[in-house]
């Protein structure tokens, strides 16, 4: 390591992010999902991993749990951009130029509400003193301000979220949305909330889609564009006073499931069911059964590029196709399989054939992480040529005849 990589030149009373820890939960306090108090609004989904990022490194004083013991941190351009769920390539490292540029022009701030005389206005709470690149230590530097520490972390109440899932979240509104409802996992009973509450928090104000004056079914807009939900057709109700509960179906189509619960229920650990609260034919609320599923595995999010030969010709290299990158040893083990594969079938094998080849104990039940192996040599058989509607685990499972059992979070016939 040369003197130019070397801690010591960090300022004093600097703490430095020795590496990507993408296990390690950070702690996302319940005070930003104060509807009252807080608009907790995400611009994009590289500020939400910022976000994680931040709150999990921060160190706290053993005297005082409640203060932080560092407000200085810094970190090397590669592990921030594993935290942002990027690769380590020549383009990713633009990527990280330009966040800087974003961050100086427009910096991240927390929206807190204050109630006047003159009505509703907005105190902003910025996140950093600064944030940049330093040339002679070769950190990226970020100083936290004060007024936003109890924001970013808490030892009181929070919800865990671990950076691989955070890099799972794919935009803003599942990014505001899991760890809200991650905190409702351990409820014994659901969590509601008002639809005005949520429209509030997760529709952006100038985004005139779901205006009420001018769309009638605007609440129905706002369910299935944003949270990817509708009426469940045949579905169950139950009544509470002058309540009528209404089950709702979780939208799995690639028109929306982008910026729904499905993608939650998917890919992360806690499985979601919906309920609408309609009153005198209106939707009025919304009620949240959460549960955290059992023997859940996270995948790791670093992403690794496997080029595979082709059987035609050896020095000409397949397609590349994104691989979750386990860990190298588990890496190298597929890209010898599936290079073996390749070998022994006919290049036009069908993926098909992948399954039907499966021994009978394997085809009966999967959990995640084989059902993710079937589907990564799917996507290796396919090249460059995979369908979009099987561009994801659940999708490829639904296409090969299996289903989803939630609460044993296994893919079964």
């Amino acid at each position: 390591m040369s003197n130019k990589e070397t801690k010591t030149d960090l300022p004093k009373e600097t703490f430095c992010i020795e590496r990507y820890d993408g296990k390690k939960p950070a702690r996302i306090p319940d005070a930003l999902y104060d509807f009252k108090n807080v608009k907790f609004e995400i611009r994009n989904i590289r500020y939400f991993r910022l976000l994680i990022t931040i709150s999990q490194n921060v160190t706290l004083q053993e005297s005082n749990p409640e203060l932080f013991k560092y407000s200085d941190y810094a970190i090397k351009r590669k592990d921030l951009i594993k935290y942002l769920g990027l690769t380590t390539t020549k383009r990713n490292y633009n990527l990280i130029k330009e966040l800087e540029e974003e961050i100086k022009t427009c910096m991240p701030y927390f929206k807190i509400v204050k109630q006047g005389p003159k009505g509703v206005s907005f105190m902003n709470i910025y996140w950093f003193e600064y944030f940049g690149y330093n040339a002679e230590t070769d950190y990226i530097m970020y100083k936290l301000t004060e007024s936003a520490k109890p924001f970013i972390t808490s030892l009181q109440r929070y919800n865990k979220v671990t950076p691989t899932i955070a890099n799972l979240l794919n935009n803003e509104v599942q990014a505001w949305l899991y760890p809200w409802l991650k905190s409702a996992a351990n409820l014994k009973t659901m969590m509601e909330v008002s639809v005005d509450e949520l429209k509030a928090q997760l529709v952006k104000a100038t985004d005139k889609t779901y205006d009420e004056t001018q769309y009638p079914n605007a609440v129905t807009r706002f369910f299935n564009k944003v949270l990817g939900i509708r009426k469940k057709p045949k579905g169950r109700t139950f009544v509470k006073i002058d309540v009528t509960y209404v089950e709702m179906e979780i939208i799995n189509n690639n028109q929306v499931s982008s910026k729904s619960i499905n993608y939650i229920n998917e890919l992360t650990d806690i499985t979601v069911a919906v309920w609408a609260k309609r009153k005198c034919r209106k939707y009025v609320g919304l009620a949240f059964d959460v549960k955290m599923k059992e023997n859940y595995v996270e995948q790791p999010s670093e992403i690794n590029i496997i080029s595979i030969p082709s059987p035609a010709n050896k020095t000409k290299k397949h397609a590349e196709i994104d691989c979750v990158k386990r860990n190298h040893a588990k890496v190298k083990e597929e890209a010898e399989y599936m290079a073996t594969l390749f070998d022994k079938m006919a290049f036009d094998i069908k993926p098909e054939d992948i399954l039907r080849d499966m021994p009978p104990s394997e085809k009966d039940e999967l959990n995640f992480d084989q059902m993710k192996q079937k589907w990564i040599a799917y996507v290796n058989a396919y090249g460059s040529n995979v369908p979009g509607e099987i561009n994801t685990v659940g999708k490829f499972a639904k296409r090969m005849g299996y289903k989803y059992d939630e609460s044993k979070g296994t893919y079964y016939k």
